[in-house]
């Protein structure tokens, strides 16, 4: 029986889960967060009132093989022109979703890009983050927008969506209760990881369904920095803290983390972690074949 594995996130984060995941199963779905407010996405949602097409075009990118089409949806305009920033994929979503639903627009550029799997919003209504941070001198501060909360380096408090009577994407909402593996992770903790989870709806058809759910880290940068680490947190313990704050009832069957964390004190913890070497050899991203390999390993060990 095939194993239906659903990854949640977005950005650079979500494509390395979802290659990993075409490597074990033909049945992989992928549901992005639509809460992202800058650069071209922050431009086209604006200017036309559509979801953020970033995450979802490199979603859809990540799932499809190399083909000139692709090579062009991943092209980036230069210069100082109205279309300075945009990328092609971008624009052809923004008109793709001009002539249809966002859904039917995912689904028609799938089929153009041959890709793989199934992309969708995790809901059909773009919305923003709205973050509370303790400041340097212990004062709450509110933080608006996933642009701005992506470059914030202090204690964040706690992460809700505006406005927050959103509604989540009732294909998402399918596509995890029907899951037999869930994916969560890696990617920019608060904006990629928790985003989506907030959405109403998201943590009840997790707790719905009988999937398994592995968290997967961030790997470290040089500097022993988690890669996509916003706010404060410096170890896995601290992200599993947030987790249990921003996303309650979530609760992971499975830590992954690359063997650079395996000195990390996991006291704290209360779910199997798994070191592996899951990062490329320069050590900056996640390798998706290792990945594959770990994901196997461990769905093995349960009986899948």
């Amino acid at each position: 029986m095939t194993t239906k594995i659903v990854a949640i996130g977005g950005g650079h984060g979500l494509q390395a889960t979802v290659q990993a995941a075409l490597l074990l199963s033909t049945d992989v779905t992928a549901i992005v967060s639509v809460a992202d407010d800058g650069g071209s996405s922050g431009r086209l949602r604006e200017e036309f009132n559509v979801l953020p097409p970033g995450d979802l075009r490199m979603a859809l990118t990540a799932m499809a093989p190399p083909s000139v089409i692709k090579n062009l949806w991943m092209h980036r305009f230069e210069g100082q022109g109205a279309l300075a920033g945009h990328s092609v994929g971008n624009l052809m979503l923004t008109a793709l979703w001009q002539q249809s639903d966002p859904v039917t627009g995912l689904q028609q550029a799938a089929v153009a890009l041959d890709v793989r799997g199934v992309v969708l919003p995790v809901s059909l209504q773009p919305h923003h983050l709205h973050a509370v941070v303790e400041g340097e001198n212990g004062e709450r501060v509110d933080l608006f927008g996933q642009a701005q909360i992506a470059r914030c380096t202090d204690n964040i408090l706690s992460l809700t969506t505006v406005p927050g009577d959103i509604t989540a994407a009732a294909e998402a909402l399918t596509a995890i209760r029907d899951a037999s593996v869930i994916l969560l992770g890696p990617g920019s903790w608060y904006t990629s990881v928790l985003a989506p989870l907030l959405v109403p709806g998201v943590i009840e058809a997790i707790s719905e369904s009988i999937a398994r759910l592995a968290l997967i880290t961030n790997v470290r940068d040089v500097n022993g920095t988690h890669i996509g680490r916003e706010g404060s947190e410096v170890t896995v313990a601290d992200y599993i803290e947030s987790l249990r704050r921003c996303a309650p009832g979530v609760s992971p069957s499975v830590i992954i983390c690359d063997d650079s964390d395996a000195s990390t004190s996991w006291q704290a913890l209360d779910f199997p972690v798994i070191h592996s070497r899951i990062r490329t050899a320069h050590g900056a991203v996640h390798d998706p074949p290792a990945l594959a390999r770990t994901l196997r390993d461990w769905l093995s060990s349960t009986g899948a």
